[in-house]
């Protein structure tokens, strides 16, 4: 098992704010993206025993020799951010997430002169959204 010392963050570096955390290999492609609520509590779980006990985790963890984290405004921020991550650099370990099935979102247009609600697929940074759905009839 790799000691995580290399990349462990420094004490009280990390936030408790939500954002997106990047482990990147020696090379420096980045092998997984994550989300989190609480930044400081989710990277601080990958740190643990308990962690590793996952054979994925485990194989990860042993490549990766650097962590990033970015805070962001808001949980739904985090996770936009992490799909624009995942998309523009496809990290091996995030193998489920690099060919998504399409899932709908409520998307609420605000900024106009009046606002509207539409069903979504796509993401981006104006309006706020609800979801995902498993389909677009539950949303």
């Amino acid at each position: 098992m790799a000691d995580p010392a290399p990349y462990r963050p420094a004490p009280g570096s990390v936030p408790e704010e939500p954002g997106v955390y990047r482990f990147s290999d020696a090379a420096g492609r980045v092998i997984y993206v994550g989300k989190a609520k609480n930044l400081k509590l989710r990277m601080a779980s990958y740190l643990t025993e308990n962690a590793r006990d996952a054979e994925k985790v485990r194989k990860m963890l042993a490549s990766a020799a650097r962590l990033e984290w970015e805070e962001t405004p808001s949980e739904l921020s985090a996770f936009l951010r992490e799909l624009q991550l995942i998309r523009k650099h496809q990290p091996k370990f995030n193998s489920l997430l690099v060919n998504p099935r399409r899932l709908p979102f409520i998307k609420l247009a605000t900024g106009r002169r009046f606002e509207r609600l539409d069903l979504v697929y796509e993401l981006d940074e104006e309006g706020l959204y609800y979801g995902p759905f498993e389909s677009s009839f539950v949303a």
